[in-house]
C-alpha cells in the first residue's frame, strides 16, 4: 500500500467509541454518533442519586442488532416506570408505562422512524398505536449534524419548531419556538458546550423555571459513562447518573454485546 493509499484508508477509518464524528457512518459497527461523539448503544444499567430523593436504579436490554428493547426504572424496591420497544422495518414503537399504586397505569405510545443513515426522521406520539396525534418531523442540513424539527397536531397544523445555530458542523445553540397559537414564543433554548468537539454540557433555559445544566461524564477514551444535572446552573450537582457499561465488548472493528 502506497503512503497515499494508507493515508486515504486511515482518513476513512470508522471511529471507535469516544472518537469524534458527524454521522453514524463515522463510527464502527454497534456504535452511533451522538453529540459529535461515537457512543456505545446505551447503558446496561444505571444508578441515579438525587438530592433528597431515594436512589433510583435502571436496567436496559437490547436485541441482537443492539437496539434498545427495554428500559425499567426501580425506586425503593418497586418498579415505577417501564418502556418496551418493538422494532419493525426501521421503526420503533415505544410503549411507556408509569406504574402508580393509587390509579391504573397510564400508558402512552411513541412511534420513532429512522432514515437510511440511522437518524430520526419522524416521531409520533399518542394514547394508543392507532391514535398517534402529535407528529415531529426531523430535517438535517449539510452544514450541521444537529436535527432541526417541526411538530404538528393531529390535524397537521404546525405547533412549533426547533432550529439549530451551528459552527464547524456542530450545533452551538438550539431554539425551540411555539408557533401556535399566536404570538410565537420561545419555549426553550439549549446552549451546547464542547471540548475537543465532544459535547461537554447542555444548558437548558425556559421563560419559566430555573436554568438546568446537564454535564456528560466521559471515559478516558471519550464516550459517555454518565451525566450530572445542576438545577439553577450554580455549580451544585443536584442529580448524578452513573452508567454500568459492562455488557458491551469493544473490539477494533465493532461493538458487540457480551454473552449473558
Amino acid at each position: 500500500m502506497t503512503p497515499l493509499m494508507l493515508a486515504t484508508s486511515l482518513a476513512f477509518a470508522a471511529g471507535a467509541p469516544g472518537a469524534t464524528c458527524v454521522l453514524n457512518g463515522d463510527c464502527i459497527d454497534g456504535s452511533h454518533c451522538d453529540g459529535g461523539v461515537c457512543e456505545l448503544p446505551g447503558p446496561c444499567a444505571a444508578t441515579i442519586r438525587s438530592t433528597g430523593e431515594p436512589v433510583v436504579t435502571e436496567r436496559y436490554d437490547y436485541d441482537d442488532e443492539l437496539r434498545k428493547v427495554l428500559h425499567e426504572r426501580t425506586q425503593e424496591g418497586e418498579v415505577t416506570h417501564r418502556t418496551t420497544l418493538t422494532w419493525t422495518d426501521g421503526v420503533a414503537l415505544w410503549k411507556n408505562t408509569t406504574i402508580l399504586a393509587w390509579r391504573p397505569d397510564p400508558v402512552d405510545y411513541q412511534r420513532v422512524s429512522y432514515d437510511r443513515l440511522g437518524q430520526h426522521s419522524r416521531l409520533e406520539q399518542g394514547s394508543s398505536p392507532d391514535r398517534l396525534g402529535m407528529v415531529t418531523d426531523f430535517s438535517y442540513r449539510e452544514d450541521c449534524s444537529g436535527a432541526d424539527f417541526t411538530w404538528t397536531d393531529s390535524e397537521r397544523n404546525e405547533r412549533g419548531t426547533r432550529v439549530n445555530k451551528c459552527a464547524d458542523g456542530l450545533p452551538v445553540v438550539a431554539v425551540t419556538t411555539r408557533t401556535h397559537p399566536a404570538p410565537a414564543e420561545t419555549v426553550q433554548t439549549r446552549t451546547y458546550t464542547r471540548e475537543s468537539r465532544r459535547l461537554k454540557s447542555v444548558l437548558f433555559e425556559r421563560p419559566q423555571g430555573p436554568p438546568v445544566r446537564v454535564t456528560f461524564v466521559r471515559s478516558a477514551a471519550g464516550y459517555q459513562i454518565g451525566e450530572r444535572q445542576d438545577i439553577g446552573d450554580d455549580g451544585t450537582i443536584d442529580s448524578e447518573s452513573i452508567w454500568d457499561l459492562s455488557c458491551w465488548d469493544i473490539q477494533p472493528d465493532a461493538v458487540r454485546r457480551k454473552a449473558p
